[in-house]
């Protein structure tokens, strides 16, 4: 039997029901506001750093040998400025049965030991009987391989640091009787095996003559082509090694060598659009891009040491 009173009651029941906020279906729309987040990144160096210097220790190097040991206090005070934690080896260019071994003893110099980084030369025990041809690629190469990776030059290569090869010579690499024609392209392998193992950069920077040769204050060189050569393949620095009095060179080589961070890591996905940077407290529209796999902000150009970077963005909606 039909009741118009439950007729009546079933339709104010489907009323209240479009009316409410309650929702027949399991998934319910839900309004909520956006999340602003903000995030706060100090510039500074990556933390470790290997140098190996390379150097030419025939005859002909006694001026530039002179320059370069007057020179180490300002090398030591830019890695002590920089606030990195940095370690020392040295090998020379002479052939002989002891080529890619580190010098001296201790055979690495690190911070503890920075009050005599001005006497590295003395340290390393180098004297100017370097025999031709002078092997400067081959040098590295050894070194940095086993068997002397893991025997003389044990401790040397850090699996989390960066590395830098300094080389200073007045002549060309002439490592063909160790490594083959094929110096350059292995002594290359060689730093990109490094990057690849340590995820951090390798690369050679070279004082040496400049693709003309050179004549000055600090004597005269051949051109030093196959330094060169690495230098610009890995991204290293170049100084001619006529110019004298070697401070300034030496400084900014140390201070070249430090890793400035780029990349800033976020702790969120940002909604399309919301990212703004600001570097030092003044608003950054332009110099940076942002990366995802992970979301990080990258910048063109490292900011400069000490630089405060704020990141604020609204967190994406998942």
């Amino acid at each position: 039997m039909f009741h118009t009173r439950s007729s009546s009651a079933l339709v104010a029941a489907l009323m209240l029901v479009g009316c409410s906020d309650f929702f027949l279906s399991r998934r319910q729309p839900e309004v909520a506001d956006p999340l602003t987040v903000t995030e706060t990144f100090e510039q500074a160096p990556l933390p470790r750093l290997d140098l190996l210097w390379v150097i030419d220790d025939t005859p002909s190097m006694s001026d530039e040998h002179d320059a370069l040991a007057a020179a180490m206090p300002a090398f030591a005070d830019a890695l002590q400025e920089a606030g990195v934690a940095w370690q020392v080896g040295v090998v020379t260019t002479d052939p002989g049965e002891d080529l890619g071994v580190l010098r001296g003893d201790p055979w690495i110099l690190t911070p503890s030991e920075a009050e005599s980084l001005d006497l590295l030369l003395d340290t390393a025990a180098i004297t100017l009987l370097g025999r031709e041809p002078a092997s400067g690629i081959a040098a590295m190469v050894l070194a940095l391989e086993s068997p002397l990776r893991t025997d003389e030059n044990r401790g040397f290569r850090r699996p989390d640091a960066a590395l830098e090869v300094i080389v200073v010579s007045d002549g060309d690499d002439r490592s063909d009787a160790v490594l083959g024609p094929d110096a350059i392209d292995i002594g290359l392998s060689t730093l990109e095996a490094e990057a690849d193992s340590t995820g951090r950069p390798a690369r050679l920077s070279a004082v040496v003559g400049p693709r003309g040769g050179c004549s000055g204050p600090g004597g005269s060189a051949l051109p030093g082509l196959r330094y060169l050569e690495l230098a610009e393949a890995t991204g290293g620095t170049t100084a001619s090694i006529c110019e004298g009095h070697m401070e300034s060179v030496i400084a900014d080589l140390g201070a070249s060598s430090v890793e400035w961070q780029t990349e800033f890591p976020l702790q969120a996905t940002p909604e399309t659009g919301s990212l703004r940077v600001a570097i030092d407290g003044l608003r950054a529209d332009t110099g940076w891009s942002m990366a995802t796999g992970p979301d990080r902000v990258v910048f063109d150009l490292a900011p400069a040491p000490g630089a405060v970077i704020t990141v604020r963005y609204t967190v994406a909606d998942r």
